[in-house]
């Protein structure tokens, strides 16, 4: 057997160890990333897993090794904007204001949201079961038939027993089937107002509540307040 001279026997022994440190750094690259869960309550770490005892909402998610300093993603889903509607909510209720509500609100959501109808709101006069749209205006209107305290009344077997009069003792007008001429018996409505309620109701379909008349152009709050006493629906 020939022997191997000092220089290469050197240069074997160098490439062995190259070799092996090769070997244990391709290992250090594939080794997973380290995670420690660290609990709030206590701030024990803990290594693949959760505390005993520990609620999982509670914990925090540390990664070494090639994940180390990204940001952890939030996996709550937030509430999207098109989820909510904003409403107004006015008249006989105990706090009327603008309310945010779930887009499959109603109009009965709507009434709770401003914390009910006071002791003086009819809300029969109004369909608390109709869905509300984003931007819509929810009006309570007071009551208005009162029985004089030494008068019995019967109660009537149905709402299309009673006839509803305006605080002046005439037929409330209803805006669903009043002509244009009929409509102009209202407060601060004109012809061409009239004509716009008409030309609402044709495009539109018929009004929920006389609160509707605010989308017809030319009737603000103010004169919807005028109108609302001697206006109704059905």
């Amino acid at each position: 057997m020939k022997r191997l001279s000092p220089r290469r026997l050197t240069a074997i022994i160098a490439g062995v160890a190259l070799l092996g440190l090769a070997v244990v750094a391709l290992n250090q690259t594939r080794r997973p990333a380290l995670v420690v869960m660290e609990d709030d309550a206590s701030n024990a770490p803990m290594i693949g897993g959760s505390q005993p005892g520990g609620s999982g909402n509670q914990d925090k998610v540390v990664a070494s090794g090639a994940d180390a300093g990204k940001p952890v993603p939030d996996l709550a889903t937030p509430e999207r904007a098109e989820d909510r509607i904003i409403i107004h909510v006015a008249g006989e209720v105990a706090s009327p204001g603008v309310y945010a509500l779930p887009a499959c609100s109603r109009v009965v959501d709507a009434l709770e949201a401003a914390g009910g109808g006071t002791s003086e709101s009819d809300t029969d006069m109004i369909n608390l079961a109709l869905p509300v749209r984003d931007g819509e205006q929810i009006y309570v209107p007071r009551k208005r038939l009162q029985a004089l305290p030494s008068q019995e009344v019967d109660a009537p077997a149905s709402r299309a027993d009673i006839t509803l009069s305006s605080p002046a003792g005439e037929e409330l007008i209803n805006i669903n089937t009043a002509s244009a001429d009929e409509l102009e018996q209202l407060p601060g409505v004109g012809p061409v107002t009239a004509a716009r309620i008409v030309e609402y109701r044709t495009k539109h379909g018929n009004y929920s509540s006389v609160s509707d008349l605010l989308g017809v152009s030319g009737i603000g709050e103010a004169k919807l307040s005028k109108i609302a006493p001697y206006a109704t629906v059905r």
